[in-house]
């Protein structure tokens, strides 16, 4: 009896495992996804030599106070954009309003003493006119036409003196007008708050330092450049391309300036390049590679920039190796056009790489391709073998 219960145990254990065997056997593998793909090439281009450095603002100020005072008004803050312009602070004008109205008064007082004075010489000039005809006609002396005359002249100088106060009133008011105007502080360019130094309530001596404000619709790359290199460059005939770090974005502009201040232990020589930055996406401080050409010809592996993904772990390929997608890793060296030369030891000539379609693959996965551009049973199997075992970073599947 108790043999039978195990044969009967054993029977129905056998039958659990076969029929769960089955059902893992159905389950279907991940669906294929349709992908185009584009081959790696190895082509003789000019070479680019790395160089490091960083981004910095084209202008950059520690704005000043031109005024002593009491600090009223803050119109921005850290992170805040301006226009050139702008108010950025404003200190207590009211002794500087009352100046001001004062001056005003002074002018208008001045104007009426000018226009008074006009008036008495145009009534001295008559009456010369008068005793003169009255001489003509023996009906006044010589004596009279003396006296007018000399109260002409009098009047002619009170005039002068009158408008040499206007002129003096007038300069009174304008310092005074530039004095309340310096009441309040204002961005010399359009550029982005990066700090503050005072605070609402805080006293401002003359000269004293407010917020600083950088400039962002251009930026400069500077790069440290080896001696031997700087010696070749020449301003405005060498273009350098430039890779923003943080992002992989890569920028093309013309050397600025060599500046002939070498580090005295590294002997790098500072080399500005001036980037266009309208969208503001560049920030002073972000670290850059500058890609100079060596005037050298090599081969080199290119692929297509749009097979290029990036992930914590850096950035990557996927390529075709036998109808699955296989990931390779790459070191983006310099652009060449719609390529990129890149560093792939895992990566062969000729390999189809993966373009369109790879943003949402993971490694194993089968592929449809779109456009064969050679038998994937022809793939190296080298590659293949290198890479069979590789898988991605979950971060991979993130995609660029």
């Amino acid at each position: 009896m108790r043999g039978l219960t195990e044969s009967v145990a054993g029977l129905a254990a056998g039958l659990v495992i076969g029929v769960s065997a089955g059902i893992a056997s159905a389950q279907p593998g991940p669906p294929p996804a349709t992908v185009r793909v584009d081959l790696a090439r190895m082509e003789v281009i000019e070479q680019r030599r790395p160089v490091t450095g960083e981004l910095r603002a084209t202008r950059r100020s520690m704005l000043a106070s031109q005024a002593e005072g009491l600090v009223v008004r803050l119109c921005c803050r850290e992170g805040d954009v301006v226009n050139a312009g702008d108010e950025i602070a404003g200190l207590d004008d009211t002794l500087a309003a009352i100046a001001v109205e004062g001056a005003e008064s002074a002018v208008a007082s001045a104007e009426a003493t000018v226009a008074e004075r006009e008036a008495q010489l145009e009534r001295a000039t008559i009456e010369v006119d008068r005793i003169a005809s009255l001489v003509k006609r023996s009906s006044a002396s010589p004596s009279e036409v003396d006296d007018a005359r000399t109260a002409q002249a009098s009047a002619k100088a009170r005039l002068a003196q009158a408008k040499a106060e206007l002129a003096t009133r007038k300069t009174e008011l304008a310092r005074a007008t530039e004095d309340l105007a310096d009441m309040r502080i204002r961005a010399p360019f359009s550029g982005q708050i990066v700090m503050r130094a005072v605070e609402v309530g805080q006293w401002v001596d003359l000269g004293g330092d407010v917020v600083e404000i950088v400039a962002l619709d251009t930026v400069e790359a500077w790069l440290d450049v080896p001696q031997t290199m700087a010696d070749r460059i020449r301003t405005g005939d060498v273009r350098a391309r430039v890779r923003i770090e943080a992002t992989g974005q890569e920028l093309e502009a013309p050397i600025a300036s060599v500046i002939p201040s070498a580090d005295p232990r590294s002997r790098l020589f500072p080399v500005r390049v001036v980037l266009d930055n309208a969208d503001g996406r560049l920030k002073p401080g972000m670290s850059v590679v500058g890609l100079l050409p060596t005037g050298s010809a090599e081969p080199t592996l290119t692929v297509s920039k749009d097979a290029i993904l990036r992930n914590d772990a850096g950035e990557f390929v996927y390529w075709n190796a036998g109808g699955t997608a296989v990931v390779a890793p790459v070191q983006r060296l310099f652009a060449q056009g719609l390529r990129v030369a890149v560093r792939a030891p895992a990566l062969r000539p000729g390999a189809e790489v993966v373009i369109e379609g790879n943003e949402r693959l993971f490694p194993g996965q089968p592929l449809n391709v779109m456009n064969p551009t050679v038998d994937p049973a022809a793939a190296p199997a080298e590659s293949a073998g290198e890479q069979g075992s590789q898988t991605a970073p979950e971060s991979a599947r993130a995609g660029s």
